[in-house]
């Protein structure tokens, strides 16, 4: 199934399919990193636990009618997807107060957004991935601005579903309350409060390929 190499990175391998041009295969990794790659690890079985993770997660959306660049998974660290070009924007949709934003803001930790906070990011690691606005985006990336709002929706109805999701797996997101949707049992460090969602979502002026990729950084109480 495997083609060329095409990019690795800090998470994962990127081939292209074998048999479709138009397909690629996504190889998760052991390897872990934090501060955008500034501190690096490595745990046995995270690769196969990220992508049982994420393939049940996106087949959940699926279910709720969320398209996104997933298809099948290949094997326990590989999954099939779609082919896209990347859109170097971080949605943050926030719905308590963690991390990061504590600290930027001096919010207290365990703040519930009424309504959900919601941010954007500028994906660049050289520049530490700066918080931006709507402006900022349009400028450094070529969305326009219905894309642009599609893309905020679409992180807000992600969220929602997630939150449905993972009220009915165990309210403190950690991942060994997933054990009955990945049917394993992770380790301790795997514990979080955050979730990463990277997926290719259509827009009207892509309805006919798959070419808009950002992520969804959800934070629950």
């Amino acid at each position: 199934m495997r083609g060329k190499l095409l990019y690795e990175g800090k998470a994962k391998q990127v081939f292209q399919s074998a048999e479709n041009e138009q397909e690629l295969v996504l190889s998760y990794k052991n390897d872990a990193t934090a501060f955008n790659g500034k501190k690096k690890a490595s745990f046995e079985g995270k690769g196969r636990y990220n992508n049982l993770i994420s393939t049940h997660i996106f087949e959940y959306l699926k279910n709720q009618g969320i398209s996104s660049h997933f298809i099948k998974p290949l094997s326990e660290t590989e999954q099939l997807v779609k082919k896209t070009t990347i859109v170097p924007l971080e949605v943050v949709v926030r719905n308590v107060a963690a991390g990061s934003i504590t600290r930027r803001l001096g919010i207290p930790e365990k703040t519930v957004f009424q309504p959900v906070l919601t941010e954007l990011y500028y994906k660049d690691d050289s520049l530490d991935d700066p918080i931006i606005n709507d402006a900022h985006a349009l400028l450094l990336t070529d969305v326009n601005e219905e894309e642009l709002a599609f893309i905020k929706q679409a992180a807000l109805e992600v969220n929602q579903h997630l939150q449905t999701f993972f009220d009915r797996v165990g309210s403190d997101w950690s991942i060994s309350n997933l054990n009955s949707a990945v049917t394993t049992t992770a380790p301790s460090f795997y514990q979080m409060k955050s979730l990463r969602i990277h997926a290719g979502f259509g827009t009207k002026r892509m309805a006919a390929r798959w070419t808009r990729m950002y992520s969804v950084k959800t934070l629950v109480t």
